[in-house]
């Protein structure tokens, strides 16, 4: 809403107030497309409206390019040396929820409103708005070897079993987990553009000790992305007796940006476990295989998400069961 109000803004800025806008001695100055591993400063006026191609290696939604924002251009900046008056970007972007781009991302503060676009045509794009006259520095650094999906862990009697989906890789070598910041093994990767499933054991640990476990992606250059940081807890659950199949409340609720969610089988069978905003979408998959009775407790980050409200389902052998969980950032 906060946007649209902006938008309207501008429009009516430029309506009544163009010729006095347009009369200023400022001229945008930007490129029309940049490529990877580029930057360039552009220069913005009052009421300007700009449209910047990316072109990167792997085109698609989930190839999502990494920028650098920087504020100004001025000698001294690392990737821009143009001598500008300054202006501050927005911190970050954020999913935009248009319901005409759903994969877009959206940022904007006091001098901006900024839209990263994906065209369907191999492109993506920005779409930048400005109130204020100034310049920043953009550089498209370069696109993930792999777009995480989900990461999780699940807890088991002196061990841990990790769990990672991506829904696009490029240039992967392989990943990296790395234990209390220490790597503790390497995983080769599928290198798939459509993405993987992967999973992986840590064994001989203590119970009742919190580990804090770092998946990072390694590119065929060595580049190294550390994707996500989750922690667990090892314990046994021998003296759990499980009667009934269930699904329990995660805790703690709300949460920011993990949460622990357990459930109970009473045979072996083939286990779905996940995540679903209130539009029906699934946004995560915390478990897809065969699980063995008894009770499982897995670890969910919801940091790639946006705050609200969410529904988890389990389904096994016949059994579903569904709880709403809140991510409160």
């Amino acid at each position: 809403m906060k946007r649209t109000y902006a938008l309207l803004i501008a429009t009516v800025m430029m309506m009544v107030a163009g010729p006095a806008v347009f009369a200023q001695p400022c001229v945008p100055s930007y490129p029309d497309v940049l490529h990877v591993g580029e930057s360039a400063c552009i220069q913005m006026c009052v009421g300007s409206y700009i449209t910047i191609e990316l072109e990167g290696t792997v085109p698609g939604p989930e190839a999502l390019p990494i920028l650098i924002w920087e504020t100004g251009c001025q000698a001294g900046v690392t990737l821009c040396a143009v001598q500008c008056t300054p202006i501050d970007p927005p911190d970050g972007l954020i999913p935009g929820g248009d319901p005409f781009y759903p994969d877009d991302w959206y940022g904007e503060n006091d001098c901006f409103i900024i839209y990263l676009r994906w065209g369907h045509d191999g492109i993506w794009w920005l779409e930048i708005l400005t109130f204020c006259e100034g310049c920043f520095c953009l550089t498209y650094d370069y696109q993930l070897a792999a777009q995480l999906t989900s990461f999780t862990a699940m807890p088991g009697d002196g061990e841990i079993t990790l769990n990672w989906v991506t829904a696009s890789e490029s240039d992967n070598d392989r990943f990296d987990l790395l234990r209390d910041e220490v790597k503790i093994a390497e995983v080769d990767a599928n290198n798939n553009v459509s993405g993987g499933t992967y999973t992986y054991t840590d064994g001989e640990l203590m119970n009742g000790r919190t580990y804090a476990y770092t998946l990072v992606a390694v590119d065929v250059n060595g580049h190294r992305d550390a994707l996500q940081t989750i922690n667990a807890v090892p314990s046994s659950s021998a003296d759990i007796v499980v009667t009934a199949y269930s699904l329990h409340q995660n805790y703690p609720n709300p949460f920011n940006p993990e949460t622990s969610i357990a459930f109970d089988l009473v045979e072996d069978g083939m286990t779905t476990l996940a995540i679903y905003n209130v539009l029906g979408e699934r946004v995560a998959t915390l478990v897809d295989g065969e699980m063995t009775a008894g009770r499982h407790t897995v670890v969910f980050n919801g940091s790639h998400l946006t705050s609200g409200v969410y529904v988890y389902k389990l389904e096994v052998n016949g059994f579903t069961n569904t709880k709403k969980l809140v991510l409160l950032k």
